[in-house]
């Protein structure tokens, strides 16, 4: 991974307030609109100085950075050497730069704190941000699962994923969900009632939203073979430890570690399916090297940050 980092001074006669305006609002959407950058750009980062009371550290005089990270020395020249970042970016930079006091440094990206992962994960390298609807979806906020006892999973997934409460949206002492307009509302059989919801959180990503219910005909939870959604991959870095932690919480590992699919398996990946004592399956995995592309990616897939 190939990092760019430039200290900036702003231009003769600008104010630090319109050089800041300009270099996030303006320059930045012209950086963003750089057709290459969408595929080899993991990450783009400014930095401007600012009274925030920080007494420790005696800043150097200059009045920002920009921070890159490419997936490659090629994928820095492919951006690089773009028509657009020539005819449009480059030249907006004398509107609020000092070309010639910038400073340029670039070179390979050696994490110490976090891991390959984090950086490549922080902001994807989406496209246009609305079609001929409006406004594109932002990501995944959560997935839904139904258990026999909210209680019970909960503290599974404690346990097993050091999973956090977030609230509850339906309590013991709250009249359930149901009737005509809910099962409507939500595609549920007639005479069910949601008689818990909760929402859990584990680690950084989507949250878990778990219902409650009673008063209809469950199915077993869905095995890989089945259509519809059919398990939840948790990251680890470290898949025996995390192995031991769920097995401990009552989870039954279906096999020892075993590695991952193409794409995933670089140095150091694993992967376990482990069933909850309801039925439901986690996939714990382990890829510290990250994912590798091939010509056919569109984007680069979110991966959590290193705690």
């Amino acid at each position: 991974m190939i990092t760019l980092t430039m200290f900036l001074k702003k231009a003769p006669g600008l104010t630090h307030e319109e050089f800041v305006h300009h270099h996030v609002t303006v320059h930045g959407a012209l950086m963003r609109s750089i057709p290459e950058g969408r595929q080899h750009i993991l990450r783009y980062l400014q930095t401007h100085p600012g009274d925030t009371g920080i007494s420790s550290v005696t800043p150097a005089d200059f009045d920002g950075t920009a921070q890159l990270w490419f997936d490659s020395p090629e994928g820095l020249d492919a951006v690089m050497g773009s028509e657009t970042f020539r005819n449009v970016v480059a030249a907006d930079e004398p509107n609020f730069l000092d070309q010639r006091a910038t400073l340029v440094v670039v070179g390979e990206a050696h994490p110490i704190i976090g891991d390959a992962t984090t950086e490549t994960s922080a902001v994807l390298p989406l496209g246009p941000r609305e079609d001929r609807f409006g406004t594109l979806p932002r990501g995944c906020n959560h997935v839904g699962l139904t258990v026999p006892d909210i209680d019970s999973a909960t503290e599974f997934l404690r346990a097993a994923f050091d999973a956090k409460l977030a609230y509850d949206g339906l309590g013991p002492g709250d009249p359930p969900r149901e009737g005509e307009e809910t099962e409507q509302q939500l595609g549920l059989p007639s005479g069910a009632a949601i008689t818990r919801q909760r929402m859990v959180q584990i680690g950084t990503g989507p949250s878990i939203e778990m219902f409650q219910v009673e008063g209809a005909q469950q199915q077993a939870p869905a095995k890989l073979s089945d259509l519809g959604l059919n398990h939840l991959s948790v990251f680890v870095d470290d898949v025996d430890d995390a192995l031991r932690r769920a097995v401990a919480a009552g989870g039954e590992a279906l096999s020892e570690p075993h590695p991952n699919s193409p794409h995933e398996d670089t140095e150091g990946n694993a992967s376990v399916y482990v069933r909850a004592p309801w039925g439901t399956l986690f996939e714990l995995q382990a890829i510290p090297g990250g994912h590798w592309y091939d010509d056919t990616a569109e984007i680069q897939v979110w991966t959590p940050p290193a705690r």
